[in-house]
């Protein structure tokens, strides 16, 4: 292959690969979003924030003079999102308790913050209804 031919199958599947990227970060976001919604508001919004710039940022690698200061602003607000998807306790909560719901097996006691699986329903007047 000649040269040119190189440089543009090179241009080409750099440009797939970050849409690839962005269009599974996106999916990514939208699944996080289904467990979070029931959260502080001002923990939504930053959540909301991170994604977006994050995605904004990696649009932004198609700009030649912006590339390298996209790419890496990309991978902060990357690291920062899941920093706080792993570390803030009331977003870990959100994901143990949708994991615990998803199981089939359990019910998620909001009190003792843990997955119950000796009752059938929890509310928040009643507590763990066995019967």
């Amino acid at each position: 292959m000649s040269r040119q031919t190189t440089k543009k199958l090179y241009i080409l599947s750099s440009i797939f690969g970050k849409l690839l990227i962005s269009f599974i970060l996106s999916i990514c976001f939208m699944s996080d979003y289904l467990e979070i919604e029931n959260l502080d508001n001002h923990m939504v919004y930053l959540s909301y924030f991170l994604a977006f710039a994050c995605l904004l940022c990696l649009l932004g690698t198609f700009i030649q003079k912006i590339r390298k200061i996209s790419y890496i602003l990309a991978i902060s607000f990357f690291i920062i999102y899941l920093s706080l998807q792993h570390f803030v306790p009331s977003f870990k909560e959100a994901h143990q308790s949708m994991a615990c719901l998803e199981s089939g097996h359990g019910v998620w006691d909001y009190k003792e913050h843990r997955c119950r699986t000796d009752c059938w329903r929890w509310t928040y007047e009643k507590g763990c209804e066995k019967e």
